[in-house]
């Protein structure tokens, strides 16, 4: 297995940086000794960086937008059975409760490329405030289907849903542009961690908060359901506010090295897409995080059809969605540091994801058999590493996508990728729904679940090639061979007004 990498590591990453300094005209650019100190001084043109602590701030705005995103996608679903009954729907009409949360990740591919051409044009601040003006909208459309009784109101919360799903790239996919434009390099990985993180801890708040107030599927609750519509609307109405107010465009100065003399290139949008499936080290890593996200929500999705045939109880899977959530966040910040610190971007990748598939072998010969205690305890052991080791996986391939594709702008790899990864998602589902094994139970005469083991293998199996995929990649990590450069291009100048 070869995981060589060619990582460049800066030598210096002092926060406060020099306001001025100068160096002299040398008219051969081959020439790499010290300039002579009869040349003309003149000002230097590489701004060294300075970082800013606001940041963090900055930081949480755009993570809670990120996770009250995944909220409102997974409001409904988390709480089919009580929908149903609220607007007097149809026992088999669960599919069209699954739709306000297929609508994301059919409109994620197409309104992400939008989305990145936006953040290009007008920046992260414009974006973010698209994207929260659309949930805001969304919100109070949702809001106005809250009259129970009537399947009419159901589908007026549905607009809602259709226009949710047209801010969440807006807001979800500007996290590697923000580390980027706010972070130094040493903490770009963490803070894509944590963003990355809390939109994946937005649909375990869906699922607490939604069956807290609305009800589960025991008993429907109306008063619950219009104060769940009313909550998530006053959410999009003050985070709408806290990014008019405060969220930044950027910082004053920026955390990294830029070179005011050779700027970044401007590439048109046509030649950035050129360039991205031109890449072949980034289709392996653009395939790999499809299939990755893909496997990973298919299984989440589809984990009470999966579970509850071999005898474990509602609640016993809802604790192994939890157990997959918080060893995740424990996996998420060790496997970030030892990214930001490293820069081993593929090594790091390695060491999680093949355990991460190994543990989805586990758990998927551990479902072959009806539940026992000893199952149950082998089933929650190999879920929790499961969690451990493969969320990390998405914010390291996430910053791994950048560093292969500049100079393209990150908001444009973290929009393809969030694309092709909620593509594959719904694609899985609708595979593994294909897998099922059912039968007419004779006592109701209804078709019940016999068995989801065909689709547990169908996502263990893609979650492989996930995994082999990524052992393909052959890395060289252009950003930060561009700041090294500029960084010693700053050291050079320096040591030239010193001689």
């Amino acid at each position: 297995m070869d995981t060589n990498e060619t990582t460049p590591i800066l030598s210096s990453d002092d926060p406060t940086g020099v306001s001025s300094t100068y160096q002299t005209n040398d008219h051969n650019n081959n020439n790499e000794a010290v300039q002579s100190e009869y040349d003309e001084a003149k000002p230097l043109l590489v701004k060294t960086p300075k970082v800013y602590k606001r940041r963090w701030f900055i930081l949480l705005i755009q993570s809670m937008q990120s996770l009250l995103s995944a909220f409102y996608q997974t409001m409904f679903t988390s709480i089919t059975s009580s929908v149903l009954r609220y607007y007097r729907m149809k026992a088999t009409d669960g599919w069209k409760v699954s739709l306000t949360a297929s609508v994301y990740l059919m409109l994620s591919f197409p309104v992400g490329l939008l989305a990145a051409y936006t953040m290009k044009k007008k920046g992260l601040r414009f974006s973010l405030f698209i994207g929260s003006i659309l949930a805001f909208i969304s919100a109070w459309i949702r809001f106005a289907g809250f009259k129970s009784g009537e399947e009419l109101f159901f589908w007026i919360a549905f607009a809602g849903y259709v226009v949710g799903a047209l801010s969440s790239p807006f807001v979800v996919n500007t996290g590697t542009l923000l580390s980027k434009t706010w972070f130094p390099a040493k903490q770009r990985t963490i803070a894509t961690t944590i963003t990355s993180f809390l939109n994946i801890v937005g649909t375990g708040v869906a699922f607490g908060a939604a069956a807290g107030l609305a009800g589960d599927a025991n008993y429907n609750n109306d008063l619950g359901m219009i104060e769940l519509l009313a909550l998530q609307a006053i959410l999009a109405s003050v985070f709408l506010i806290i990014v008019v107010i405060f969220f930044q465009d950027k910082p004053p100065s920026p955390p990294y090295m830029v070179n005011e003399e050779s700027p970044e290139e401007e590439l048109s949008f046509l030649h950035e897409v050129k360039k991205m499936f031109t890449n072949i080290p980034f289709i392996f890593i653009w395939l790999a995080f499809g299939f990755g996200v893909g496997s990973v929500n298919c299984f989440l999705t589809e984990l009470n059809s999966i579970a509850t045939p071999q005898g474990y109880s509602v609640n016993e899977v809802a604790f192994m969605g939890i157990s997959f959530v918080a060893t995740g966040l424990l996996g998420a910040a060790l496997f970030g540091v030892a990214a930001d610190i490293t820069k081993r971007y593929k090594l790091i990748l390695l060491i999680a994801g093949i355990p991460a598939a190994g543990c989805y072998v586990w758990f998927s010969v551990n479902n072959l058999a009806i539940r026992t205690d000893t199952h149950f305890i082998l089933a929650m052991v190999s879920i929790c590493l499961i969690g451990f080791f493969g969320i990390p996986l998405v914010p390291i391939m996430l910053e791994m996508a950048c560093e292969l594709t500049y100079p393209v702008p990150e908001s444009f790899s973290a929009s393809l990728m969030f694309g092709i990864g909620n593509l594959m998602s719904v694609i899985f589902i609708f595979i593994s729904e294909a897998l099922k094994q059912t039968q007419i139970d004779p006592r109701s005469g209804r078709e019940v679940v016999l068995s989801m083991q065909n689709s547990m293998w169908f996502c263990m199996s893609m979650l492989l090639c996930s995994v082999a995929l990524a052992c393909l990649v052959k890395p060289v990590y252009k950003r930060m061979e561009h700041e090294k450069k500029l960084h010693e291009q700053s050291l050079r100048n320096l040591r030239a007004i010193n001689n």
